[in-house]
């Protein structure tokens, strides 16, 4: 995976616990995409790698908030 962006490999992760994830791989990673998060260490950690906390924890559910970690690009929108 830490080779993969210099060979145009795109991974796609997904977890409801972020703060368990690898730290190699949160800091290689160049989109976050987060729902409603109400886990104070999720939280902390979405924050740690530049996501408005707040936001995420007021999200309603279906709601998505994504933040590309390039450019601090957002988009937002709703799943269902």
């Amino acid at each position: 995976m830490q080779q993969g962006r210099e060979l145009g490999v795109h991974v796609v992760l997904d977890t409801q616990r972020p703060e368990l994830v690898y730290q190699s791989i949160v800091g290689a990673a160049t989109e976050l995409v987060s729902f409603k998060l109400l886990s104070p260490d999720a939280l902390r950690t979405v924050e740690r790698i530049g996501a408005d906390r707040q936001r995420i924890a007021a999200l309603p559910l279906g709601s998505y908030v994504s933040q590309n970690r390039l450019t601090g690009g957002t988009l937002a929108g709703r799943v269902f």
